[in-house]
């Protein structure tokens, strides 16, 4: 009768692991310009989106507009499948006139969910930004 030795266990364990959680990462890219005006900038972070992974927005006003940022709301909901609504949790916007605000999509039976984000934004000058921008992930 063959022992099971702690070692091999560890083994085990550790192969396993990065089974389940090995993702091709090669071709991801850190950020991705997602919306580009001349008032503002949005990037995502990673692109291509994956699911179930931290996603990351990058709200950048830019340079031109001598305002600063009153209020921000997003959310993300799906197009081709209802997923709910997803919440975009922002921090508080810093004095250059940046944001950064993070969600997740779970995983969905079609091979490709399209989603579309939902942005409202509120300047201290009173204007309004709404912008709808669609984007894909892949199972």
């Amino acid at each position: 009768m063959t022992k099971f030795t702690p070692f091999a266990a560890l083994i085990l364990l550790l192969v396993a692991v990065s089974y389940f959680t090995g993702k091709d990462q090669s071709n991801i890219e850190l950020h991705q310009a997602f919306i580009t005006e001349p008032e503002f900038r949005l990037d995502i972070s990673p692109w291509p989106v994956l699911v179930e992974e931290e996603i990351t927005l990058l709200f950048t006003l830019s340079m031109s507009e001598k305002q600063k940022i009153e209020s921000i709301s997003a959310r993300v909901e799906g197009v081709n499948m209802n997923m709910g609504v997803i919440p975009v949790i922002w921090s508080e916007a810093d004095t250059s006139g940046q944001t950064i605000g993070s969600f997740m999509l779970g995983s969905c039976s079609e091979p490709v969910m399209r989603w579309q984000l939902i942005l409202d934004v509120r300047l201290t000058s009173g204007k309004k930004i709404q912008r709808i921008a669609e984007f894909s992930s892949r199972s």
